[in-house]
């Protein structure tokens, strides 16, 4: 073999033998090494000049205390500075290493073929150097860029946000790291880090109620499969900083955190002002009166007409159950009026999932059509746009908007029932049931003599008026005012339209003639009065327009408005919300503003003012643009088959559900579409349930459970409360009835009384109005604890992800009963939210 020629790497080993070859190698090793060293250097120098820290080096914060997490920071990127420098030493001893393991390879090579020359015998080793340096730098590469971009995200935010639609009205100062993470909006939704299985498969338990048997085994089982595949997201839309920022929000006990009442802005507000204001109005005693809790008697008036009614054949089992199924009273809810001097408060009742809002649902889908018999209502602003569009004006008409001042609260009920009864023929869904006017007088009487509620642990009845906040209260003071404003206005009758208080007319009256109108119409002894707002330079802002009179076509100009109030700002784009919502809320309020603004100029400029409002609430521009100019061609082009598609998909379904959203649930709703299930999503965890944003009272009903002293479970539910729902517990034990159909007495006398059950330190493991989502979480809790007592049965399909998810139930609620002690029963005051933890 020639004295210089290049050695493969066969030609070496045969030429220097199998010992000299393992020296090679090694030194091969060594060289590859260096070279993965150096990249790794490269990396973390790159990351220290951007200031980034590796995934590799994130320390996890558990303790949710600021100082903590600026305490991990800090050593976040000391660590990093450490490993670079140790690195760097990894890399001078591994030059030393590689200058020694060279001169004894040289010195072998010498002893073993002393004539040849021996520049040439390693190229073999050179040639593999560079693919895995390439390999690795392009993997450090990706990274790099990654960490730069979730850098340039996160600071783009924290630079973009501005908290100007957060007002501080309270004594607290908060930091501005606390205003930022509000100002993303209470409706915001952070990214889930667990899944609640008991809500997913009580949901849709009672939604497959009514499929065929196949189709409920087919849904069961792609649900499993969702659940059981479902991962933790691995970027949340909140950073474990400001989840620590909220936790001290919801942990101050001397604020409250609520919704202005007009604008969509946020109030910090000291918490004692908001319950003063709040009591100082439930003051009023024309308008409420302070009474003893009237569960028990409103209740007996609820069973005495269901049963009457139910008896007579007038409505069903299913109706007679709901309206009786929940105890709890409405509360009310204050929001201020931040355009008015001092901010005074607007109190709302709410009803939802409360004493007598399934008999309000019913009787509002009775009389639903008489709003079709009401004449210049308006429904919304395409309406307005319409009806604006037939008008031609004389040139000595103008413009007024008239508002009825607190609608509500002086709307005469009586006369109000009254007027419903009158027009109740016109309705051909009253007309097809068994109900006779009598029977709606008692219904309407039932749901609008008895607007009891809560607030602060208090009881209070409205005496007057309609309850804002009552399904029932827009539709019966629409037709109420509608013919009360028949009577009253009859010089101003002609070109009127409504949208609820908001009244439009166009009139050849002067201002001062108006003035003069308005001041005799509320001087009379009626208890609604009206403000009025005349037109200024040929405008005025009517709902979420501006109408214009042009005199040189007789026509109402209109134009897009936002009222200054505003606060500019859309649900923000990093809300845990469906993509297709947001998509949605870019083209309609487009559509809103090509259809409205009619004029080219002005629709750029309001098209130009809509991008600043979604770039505000964190939307990408060329997101923003894309929906933009989508909604404009199919408007251009009058193309409306997708609603038509729409329509015609819902159209096929036969069962809908609703299911907690989290990020990939799209793959299932696609799967049930297949078997004609329709899955719509709940967000139950927005920014407002994090912070201190109410002040009111528990549900009563509830899911609980009763310990043993033999180690047994009860797991019981009731809609009275934990309080007396435990009474008869311990009625029950005491009597010790061996006829008792109590199975904790049972348990004792099977036992030979040597255990005992104690209702006294019972704990609520969940709240559900609704009662049969209540058995079903009776049932699934009593599966997983394995309890004593009986309980409704559910599809033997959830059993596997129950038996194989259980457990992480089971050992959260026994965390939350050992380290929370306010979870034992204190008077209907906690919960234990049963919420499973996925491996992520």
């Amino acid at each position: 073999m020639n004295s210089s020629t290049f050695l493969t790497r066969y030609d070496f080993r045969t030429l220097y033998g199998e010992r000299i070859y393992a020296i090679a190698q090694h030194l091969e090793k060594l060289h590859v090494k260096q070279s993965k060293l150096e990249e790794h250097i490269d990396f973390l120098k790159k990351c220290k000049q951007n200031n980034l820290i590796p995934n590799g080096l994130h320390l996890k914060n558990t303790t949710y205390i600021y100082k903590n997490t600026q305490l991990l920071n800090k050593t976040m990127h000391k660590i990093r500075n450490n490993l670079i420098e140790h690195q760097y030493k990894q890399k001078h001893c591994l030059e030393i290493e590689l200058a020694t393991q060279k001169s004894i390879l040289d010195l072998y090579l010498n002893n073993h073929q002393p004539l040849r020359q021996h520049q040439f015998d390693l190229s073999w080793i050179n040639k593999r150097d560079d693919l895995p340096k390439i390999k690795l730098r392009q993997k450090h590469e990706i990274k790099l860029q990654k960490l730069l971009k979730n850098q340039s995200t996160r600071i783009k935010l924290d630079k973009d946000i501005d908290t100007s639609n957060v007002i501080n009205i309270s004594d607290k100062i908060l930091k501005n790291e606390h205003l930022k993470i509000l100002s993303k909006g209470l409706k915001f939704v952070p990214t889930p880090t667990n899944l609640n299985i008991i809500d997913i498969i009580t949901n849709a338990e009672k939604s497959l109620y009514s499929a065929s048997l196949t189709n409920k085994q087919l849904a069961i089982s792609e649900i499993s499969t969702f659940v059981t595949k479902w991962r933790k997201p691995t970027r949340p839309n909140l950073t474990k900083q400001e989840l620590t920022l909220l936790k001290e929000l919801k942990n101050d006990e001397q604020i409250i955190i609520i919704p202005a009442d007009k604008g969509g802005k946020i109030v910090i507000m000291n918490r004692q002002d908001y319950i003063n204001k709040v009591e100082q109005k439930l003051s009023d005693f024309d308008l409420y009166e302070e009474v003893n809790d009237p569960t028990s008697s409103l209740k007996k008036i609820i069973n005495e007409i269901t049963f009457k009614l139910f008896s007579q054949h007038k409505i069903d089992d299913y109706q007679k159950k709901i309206w009786t199924s929940i105890d709890d009273l409405p509360y009310v809810r204050a929001q201020p009026k931040m355009h008015k001097k001092d901010h005074p408060l607007r109190i709302i009742t709410c009803t939802r999932s409360t004493i007598l809002s399934y008999v309000s649902k019913y009787v509002y889908s009775l009389i639903e059509q008489l709003r079709e018999t009401l004449k210049n209502c308006l429904k919304n602003t395409r309406n307005l746009i319409t009806e604006i569009a037939k008008i031609t004006l004389d040139p000595d008409d103008r413009l007024i908007s008239i508002d009825v001042v607190d609608m509500f609260t002086n709307v005469p009920v009586s006369q109000a029932i009254s007027i419903v009864l009158q027009l109740i023929g016109s309705s051909e869904k009253f007309c097809q049931t068994r109900l006779t006017k009598s029977d709606l007088y008692d219904l309407l009487n039932l749901c609008l003599k008895n607007s009891y509620f809560t607030f602060n642990g208090r009881f209070y009845r409205q005496k007057n008026g309609l309850p804002m906040g009552n399904i029932l209260s827009g539709l019966i003071a629409d037709i109420y005012l509608h013919h009360h404003l028949q009577q009253r206005l009859i010089e101003i009758q002609g070109r009127t339209w409504r949208y609820v208080d908001d009244m439009l007319v166009i009139t050849k009256m002067s201002e001062t003639e108006i003035e003069k109108y308005m001041k005799k119409i509320n001087s009379t002894k009626h208890k609604i009065k009206f403000t009025y707002e005349y037109e200024k330079k040929n405008q005025l802002n009517y709902l979420d327009t501006t109408l214009t009179r042009n005199t040189t076509t007789n026509r109402i100009d209109i134009q897009w408005y936002r009222k200054d109030t505003a606060s500019d700002r859309f649900l923000n784009y990093q809300s845990c919300h469906q993509q297709s919502i947001k998509k949605n809320i870019i083209k309609n309020m487009t559509e809103r503003i090509i259809t409205t603004t009619k004029d080219s100029h002005q629709q750029i400029n309001d098209l130009k003012a809509l991008k600043r409002m979604f770039e505000n609430s964190q939307y990408p521009k060329d997101e923003i643009e894309k929906q933009i100019q989508e909604t404009i061609r199919k408007l251009s082009n009058n193309d409306n088959s997708q609603s038509i598609n729409n329509q015609k998909k819902k159209d096929e379904y036969e069962i809908s559900m609703s299911l907690p959203y989290t990020p990939g649930i799209e793959v299932l709703k696609r799967k049930l579409e297949k078997l004609k299930i329709k899955l719509y999503f709940s967000y139950p965890q927005k920014l407002s349930s994090l912070v201190p944003s109410n002040i009111n009272r528990k549900s009563k009903a509830i899911v609980y459970k009763i310990p043993c002293e033999c180690g047994a479970e009860y797991i019981g539910e009731t809609k009275r409360g934990l309080d007396e729902r435990m009474q008869e517990h311990i009625r029950n034990i005491k009597e010790n009835d061996d006829q008792s159909k109590s199975e904790m007495v049972q348990h004792h006398r099977q036992q030979n009384g040597i255990c005992k059950f104690n209702p006294k330190i019972a704990t609520v493991i969940d709240y559900e109005t609704d009662e049969r989502k209540r058995l079903i979480k009776e049932t699934l809790y009593s599966n997983i604890f394995n309890t004593i007592n009986r309980h409704v049965k559910i599809n033997q399909s959830w059993l596997p992800i129950l038996n194989k998810l259980g457990n992480t139930i089971k050992k959260h609620i026994r965390f939350k009963e050992q380290h929370d002690p306010t979870t034992i029963n204190k008077g209907d005051k906690t919960v234990i939210v049963a919420r499973t933890k996925m491996k992520g």
